[in-house]
């Protein structure tokens, strides 16, 4: 009888299967994080001293069974998408009311986080598709009370009713949120002189920034 001695070789079947784990493992968590960053909106929010951002809009109201017509003015800023992707649960918030004082200083009056309207609709999240813009108002006065408010839903808080009786200048904060998003913030400031038209209003530049440490925001 003949033997025939053959060597093994060595199976690299374990080695083939440990690395398609591997590779899987990466896939599944590397994917969807980098397709989200690669589809995603980009968001610019922006003022300028026009009849585009400072509305006014014909009101009518009503005092028992008579009613009457007035003037309302709505200080509002765009919210710009400007990648051609949909920027989807897009909300819109008042988070900081500051006044400043006999010192020229800013000190905070108000902080929180009130929801604020679309122009003309309200203020639930909407979409804004790629490519186009909506405006946000932010605050206003009307001709028949000639009182400062801010643009934010019912019911208001009742601090607004005394906040704004001191004539100076108040500086509102904005921040506007979208899925897959950086949040972006800006602030206006307003002489409030008492008087409906409030004729200066200006962007606080050092307010306008990115909130980058929140990129992969998701809204419910």
């Amino acid at each position: 009888m003949r033997y025939v001695l053959v060597q093994a070789q060595p199976s690299f079947d374990w080695l083939t299967h440990v690395a398609s784990v591997l590779i899987g493992l990466f896939v599944g968590i590397f994917t969807e994080p980098f397709r989200a960053w690669l589809f995603r909106p980009a968001i610019r929010l922006s003022f300028r001293k026009d009849e585009h951002f400072m509305r006014e809009t014909p009101v009518n109201m009503s005092a028992g069974e008579a009613v009457y017509r007035h003037s309302m003015l709505s200080v509002r800023f765009k919210v710009e998408n400007t990648r051609r992707f949909h920027a989807r649960s897009c909300r819109a918030f008042l988070t900081l009311i500051e006044k400043r004082g006999s010192d020229a200083r800013f000190i905070v009056v108000f902080e929180d986080r009130v929801p604020l309207k679309w122009s003309y609709l309200s203020c639930d999240a909407i979409e804004i598709p790629g490519k186009t813009f909506l405006y946000c108002d932010i605050f206003g006065s009307t001709e028949d009370q000639k009182e400062l408010v801010p643009a934010c839903c019912d019911p208001k808080p009742p601090i607004f009713d005394e906040l704004f009786r001191p004539k100076t200048v108040y500086r509102f904060t904005a921040l506007v949120t979208a899925k897959n998003c950086a949040p972006v913030s800006i602030r206006l400031c307003a002489d409030w002189k008492g008087t409906w038209r409030i004729d200066d209003i200006w962007q606080d530049e050092a307010g306008r920034k990115s909130w980058f440490g929140l990129l992969f925001v998701k809204l419910a």
